[in-house]
């Protein structure tokens, strides 16, 4: 879901066009001069893209912090899913410990009361059980809403670095680990949304020498990390998942990884 630029063009159109606009419901000969106007512009400026990367920056530090109560007050009410998320962030807080939120690679859009924030980011962590820690990436687009308040947290797109239930699309690793034996296989699944289920399955597609199983149960090390090392032939192995809540409003999405097994 990345913003259009016309989406800004339109705003900027909009804020220049509105004054005339106003003077020209005015006729002409009520027109009287007018000492020039100190009200700022409506459209904003590199300011008002700061403030909205600090209110960010703020509601990060409160789900860090395990600070339910402040992310209350810096997310909109009129957020879809307003309910949801907040419980999705309550189970992460008694999932994990010692949680660090990154982002990289940040771009700010605003407007007069919206902005947009991009981002790559990073989430690490400590299981609360046995204190291993874990890590998870994504990409996620917030849209922040500027009221009496200040600027709100108003929606996320892409996938959630803050609910792992409300869905982050899952990823596939596949490595050869050295064996002076038989080849052997790692397979890893990163799926945050399916933190606490204990296992889940995966499908395996083999070539020339077909795989059997063609279905595997990967135990979970860490909250949300799947992995397994099995036994297998020189060749092709893929490896295929259906994550059925990538987040973002996506559709289940299939996801399939392949590696050339040496023999």
């Amino acid at each position: 879901m990345k913003p259009s630029s016309s989406f800004f063009c339109l705003l900027c159109c909009a804020a220049v066009a509105l004054p005339w606009t106003v003077q020209a419901q005015v006729p002409v000969s009520q027109a009287t001069p007018q000492p020039p106007s100190s009200t700022k512009p409506a459209v904003a400026d590199l300011a008002e893209a700061k403030r909205a990367q600090q209110a960010l920056d703020d509601f990060i530090r409160a789900y860090q912090n395990g600070n339910v109560a402040e992310i209350r007050q810096q997310l909109d009410p009129a957020m879809l899913g307003y309910q949801r998320f907040l419980d999705g962030i309550t189970q992460d807080q008694r999932r994990f410990t010692q949680i660090r939120l990154h982002l990289l690679d940040t771009q700010t859009l605003v407007g007069p009361d919206v902005a947009i924030v991009q981002t790559r980011w990073e989430k690490r962590f400590l299981s609360s059980t046995a204190l291993q820690p874990g890590m998870y990436s994504g990409q996620s687009q917030f849209l922040l809403h500027k009221s009496q308040e200040g600027w709100r947290v108003a929606a996320i797109g892409g996938d959630d670095p803050f609910s792992s239930q409300s869905g982050v699309l899952g990823r596939i690793n596949l490595t050869q680990p050295p064996s002076a034996l038989a080849p052997f296989i790692r397979i890893e699944l990163i799926d945050p949304d399916l933190a606490g289920s204990h296992q889940t399955a995966v499908e395996l597609l083999c070539s020339p020498t077909p795989c059997i199983p063609n279905t595997v149960y990967l135990p979970e090390t860490t909250p949300g990390r799947f992995v397994l090392t099995t036994a297998a032939s020189a060749g092709t192995m893929t490896v295929r998942y259906i994550d059925n809540n990538p987040g973002g409003g996506r559709p289940p999405s299939l996801l399939s990884r392949s590696l050339q097994i040496a023999p």
